[in-house]
């Protein structure tokens, strides 16, 4: 949606039309849709909500790290308990890590994931008895949960269904698991290199009609990946290729198809961790069925018969039998202190490949067709070879990685130095090494500027610049260039800078952040003033900007600017003036960035004072720097505080760390004169919206107050939401009539206001981006009616 025109009720339609019964709205622009609210969502003082919506600055829509939600009363989605009559239950909500799979086999539902979809897929994909749902539109399917999950409360799976929001599955990390028949085993497939071990032993039974009683027999084992839609395989075959037992099979007793396409027989394992498994000795189940028959070993054809494994064959290992001499047993996941075999003497199967891969394909009896990679002879345990990172593994890292550097930027933010150097980058003196007494290299007209030097209250030397304005350097400068001799800087301060400020208005510039008054950008700025305007410029580098003495502080930023005012006051009186308390009603005061909040607690000391000025001019401004913070995107994309306002608590604890406020919202009511706030739609440093919150704080004192959010907004009733939805109409008239607004196609909005004495213009546009605001023609047209006003 339109992020710029977020209103709470643009945000309850569309979770509406979405299916949705839970709408929440943040960070004064952002629309959130759900049909639960989730864990560790909890319900906070109402007082931390406070920021205007985007599309209707009259409505409340969350704040930094808190949201405002709506309920549409709609029951609220459940866990389904029972599938049914299918015998699928619900089991639980458990842990699940990319890493350690709760449940490995993933299988993909187009028509969208809900309890019956995703049990139906597994049942069908190769009868497991275990399904899992999991983000919500995620199925995944086994038969054993892996050793690492864990139970957890059901609150942490309350994602809701893509497919169905009346129902719940899982969340992030964790899933919903359903079972049938929970108490059987299995595995999935596992895609692992085949791997030959040659002539070892392996006990069977034999099962009637051939001799009942344990038999030995030596084989050769291959761990070997099956085709996809082979779910199960332990499989031996022996069929012809064995001159003592030449027609048998071994099994465990559990028959399941071997392939959707091929419904045949296919030998199931239900291991248990540290168990081997007890094969049976039979003919074919059915007449005529030869099993599986793989062909002999061509690199080693001894005529022994194959044992062939798949499905987490990372878990399977031979293990020589303590109290069996001369066996080897194949066990599932060997365990410590068995009784029948010693961990470390143990032959892994997944774990030391050396992972050469060849592909080539086995010879079947039969259409399976298997396809294997070269096998390799397993060598006795040894120390796994390091193994290229996975694309996963290192995203993970990137992350972790620019997770610490955030963490440490944010500790660092409270240190004082620290904050002060990240607000004010006075540090970055651009242009290097200026020549701040010859103004003329900076692009201005010879004789036109005049360097200065400031005292302030508390003895800090800053550095400023007095540039003529345009029209009465017309006077001093002639027609033929050839016979100019710019006056002197003591010329300058004693007769033109006097005669300048009595004859033309002036304006007292304050710059943003970062760089010097010798900026390029700002001597555009006073250009722009200087001609446009017909104004003289004052402009001024705060301590330890440029070349002024002392350390940035809001204190001290706010003696600067009196000590600016001060140094116009007595040029005025050096030019005659008399009358104290209008010497300043020619002066403008005008702030960009950073320096609006300079120019806004300067207009309003004035203000209190008594104090007459032409008014105060305020671009690209801020609400306070805790609002600015809490809202600031890095190129206009990345949050910067958003993880931490997502911490309870966390806003307060920021709020007390800050050292510098620069509240410029909470001065407003202070300021008498004229107030014009100039904003541009695509400013990626600071979002248009400040300026929209800071002109409706001008026009709170005039407005019915805000309709006030219960603490409680999920019980409301129909009669509670249509008193709210009736007081915000109300309101939003009461400020229609007050406010005149203008339209000027491709350039921007015009709002005016003007009752008791009290008179602002917002003048919102569509262009000019964070630096330019000052260079548009049309916002130097609504401060020249300020100054002719």
């Amino acid at each position: 949606m339109d992020t710029k025109n977020l209103t709470i009720e643009s945000c309850i339609a569309i979770c509406d039309n979405a299916g949705f019964i839970f709408a929440g709205v943040e960070f004064g622009q952002e629309c959130y849709c759900d049909s639960v609210i989730q864990d560790p969502g909890v319900e906070t003082d109402i007082n931390e909500c406070n920021f205007a919506c985007s599309g209707n600055p009259a409505e409340v829509c969350g704040s930094g790290g808190h949201m405002n939600i709506f309920y549409s009363g709609a029951p609220l989605p459940q866990f389904t308990q029972t599938i049914g009559e299918t015998g699928w239950t619900f089991q639980g909500c458990f842990t699940d890590d990319p890493q350690h799979r709760t449940l490995r086999v993933p299988v993909a539902i187009p028509q969208g994931v809900t309890p019956e979809s995703c049990t139906a897929a597994c049942q069908t994909a190769g009868g497991f008895a275990r399904a899992g749902l999991e983000v919500g539109r995620e199925c995944w399917c086994d038969n054993l949960l892996d050793a690492s999950s864990e139970a957890r409360p059901t609150r942490e799976c309350r994602t809701v269904c893509n497919a169905d929001h009346t129902q719940l599955c899982g969340s992030a990390n964790r899933a919903a698991v359903y079972g049938i028949n929970v108490g059987g085993g299995g595995t999935q497939p596992e895609q692992c290199t085949e791997v030959n071990v040659n002539n070892f032993t392996l006990q069977a039974v034999f099962k009637a009609p051939p001799p009942s009683g344990p038999l030995t027999i030596t084989l050769k084992m291959i761990l070997v990946e099956m085709v996809p839609d082979i779910m199960w395989s332990i499989l031996s075959a022996c069929t012809n290729c064995c001159t003592d037992w030449p027609n048998f099979s071994l099994t465990n007793g559990v028959f399941l198809p071997r392939s959707v396409s091929s419904p045949a027989q296919l030998v199931s394992a239900t291991p248990r961790a540290g168990e081997s498994l007890s094969f049976l000795a039979s003919s074919p189940p059915f007449p005529g069925d030869r099993g599986y028959c793989v062909t002999n070993d061509i690199n080693q054809p001894d005529g022994l018969p194959l044992l062939a494994f798949n499905g987490n064959s990372e878990n399977w290992a031979l293990c020589p039998n303590n109290t069996a001499n001369g066996r080897l047993d194949v066990v599932f996941s060997p365990t410590l202190n068995h009784p029948h075999y010693t961990v470390a003497s143990c032959l892994a199967s997944c774990d030391y490949f050396h992972r050469a891969f060849t592909a080539r394909r086995f010879e079947t009896c039969g259409d399976l067709g298997l396809e294997a990679a070269l096998k390799i002879p397993m060598s006795p345990p040894k120390s796994p070879p390091d193994e290229p990172k996975s694309i996963l593994y290192r995203a993970h890292a990137f992350l972790a990685i620019c997770g610490i550097i955030y963490g440490l930027f944010m500790v660092l933010l409270f240190v004082p130095f620290i904050q002060t150097h990240v607000l004010y980058m006075n540090a970055i003196r651009i242009p290097w090494f200026a020549k701040y007494d010859v103004p003329e290299q900076y692009g201005l007209a010879p004789g036109k500027a005049v360097n200065l030097r400031l005292q302030t209250a508390d003895n800090v030397s800053i550095g400023a610049w007095f540039i003529l304005a345009d029209s009465y350097y017309q006077t001093i400068y002639p027609s033929s260039p050839e016979s100019y001799t710019p006056p002197t800087r003591e010329e300058l301060l004693s007769d033109h800078v006097p005669r300048a400020i009595s004859s033309r208005p002036t304006i007292v510039f304050f710059h943003g952040n970062m760089a010097t008054r010798a900026f390029f950008l700002r001597v555009a700025y006073y250009k722009a003033f200087a001609s446009r305007l017909g104004a003289n410029v004052l402009a001024i580098d705060y301590r330890g900007f440029g070349d002024s003495d002392g350390t940035p502080s809001e204190e001290g930023l706010a003696k600067d600017a009196r000590a600016a005012w001060d140094w116009v006051i007595e040029m005025k009186k050096r030019a005659g003036a008399d009358r104290a308390q209008d010497l300043g009603e020619d002066v403008l005061i005008v702030g960009h960035s950073l320096g609006t909040a300079v120019a806004a607690r300067l207009a309003a000391e004035l203000s209190q004072e008594n104090v007459k000025y032409r008014g105060v001019v305020l671009l690209s401004p801020f609400e306070s720097i805790r609002n600015l913070l809490a809202e600031y995107h890095f190129f206009g994309a990345i949050p910067l505080m958003k993880p931490i306002h997502s911490i309870p608590g966390a806003g307060k604890i920021l709020n007390w760390g800050l050292v510098h406020k620069f509240d410029t919202a909470a001065r407003l009511h202070e300021i008498k004169e004229t107030i014009l706030i100039a904003h541009a739609e695509n400013d990626w440093d600071i979002p248009s919206s400040h300026s929209e919150n800071l002109f409706t704080a001008i026009l709170d004192p005039h407005l019915p107050a805000v309709p006030e959010v219960p603490l409680g907004p999920i019980s409301w009733t129909k009669e509670d939401w249509d008193a709210f939805t009736q007081e915000k109409a109300f309101r939003a008239e009461a400020r229609d009539a007050l406010v005149t607004t203008y339209s000027i196609p491709d350039v921007g909005l015009i709002e005016h206001f003007e009752k008791g004495g009290n008179k602002a213009v917002f003048f919102k546009t569509l262009h000019g981006g964070h630096d330019m605001i000052a260079l548009q023609e049309g916002v130097q047209e609504e401060m020249r009616r300020l100054l002719r006003a």
